[in-house]
């Protein structure tokens, strides 16, 4: 049966690349970083915040490959490596099943399709919200923001007790916030966040993405109750719930 997936990526002529897994370290039961090497593919990057890949990961369903998108960690293009950051999901996913049995030695393929996002350069405030899966971009961003701007960020997450043990990337102007949803509820508690901000809706720019639900609890509040105008937030939904993992 044909791969519509690299049926798809070969008309759009997005190349493939081999990398190797060098090495594994778990923050939590549920956040694995993986470390590949990849130089060839890196000497032709450049490196920008919430920049993605797509791994072709091992899907055990089908039997052949598919594709997960996932945000570029800590890029040494001197020594050849990047970071994936994988949250392990109890949902059966391709490639969140492939991370959790990763070993040393193990190659995947990884395709680039830049998209470098706009961020309005005059604005003094960054919001920054999500679930766990957006983290890895959300660090991005805060290490991307200058030193002169505010920075709030919040990262949606039900397990509390491994917070402590999450990388989270240092900014001079960082307010950083862990928030815990109602059970069964995707975005309802940082949406109450969001709106709870001071902001100037004429000096700040918001970023939010993770699960379709919580995604369009952030949106609704850049949109209605804050009226930001196009190009001063951005949304985009990672996953859906009840779907396949990642």
């Amino acid at each position: 049966m044909a791969n519509i997936e690299r049926g798809i990526m070969r008309l759009m002529r997005i190349a493939n690349h081999p990398v190797e897994v060098v090495e594994v370290r778990d923050f939590s039961s549920l956040y694995r970083r993986i470390r590949f090497s990849g130089p060839e593919m890196l000497a032709t990057l450049e490196v920008s915040p919430t920049l993605w890949m797509r791994i072709w990961a091992p899907n055990e369903r089908t039997g052949d490959v598919s594709q997960r998108a996932y945000t570029f960690v800590a890029v040494d293009e001197a020594a050849g490596t990047f970071d994936v950051d994988f949250v392990l999901h109890d949902i059966p996913g391709p490639a969140g099943d492939w991370a959790k049995q990763a070993e040393l030695g193990q190659r995947v393929e990884v395709a680039i399709t830049p998209a470098h996002l706009t961020i309005p350069r005059e604005v003094d405030h960054w919001v920054l919200a999500g679930d766990l899966t957006a983290l890895p971009a959300i660090n991005s961003l805060i290490e991307a923001a200058p030193a002169r701007v505010r920075v709030s960020a919040a990262v949606e997450d039900a397990h509390a007790d491994h917070h402590d043990l999450l990388p989270v990337s240092e900014h001079p102007q960082l307010d950083f916030s862990w928030i815990v949803p109602a059970q069964g509820d995707h975005g309802g508690e940082l949406a109450a966040w969001i709106r709870g901000l001071e902001i100037d809706p004429a000096d700040v720019w918001a970023w939010g993405a993770g699960e379709r639900s919580l995604v369009k609890a952030v949106r609704s509040v850049c949109k209605d109750a804050w009226a930001l105008e196009r190009g001063t937030f951005f949304t985009q939904a990672y996953w859906i719930e009840g779907k396949a993992g990642r």
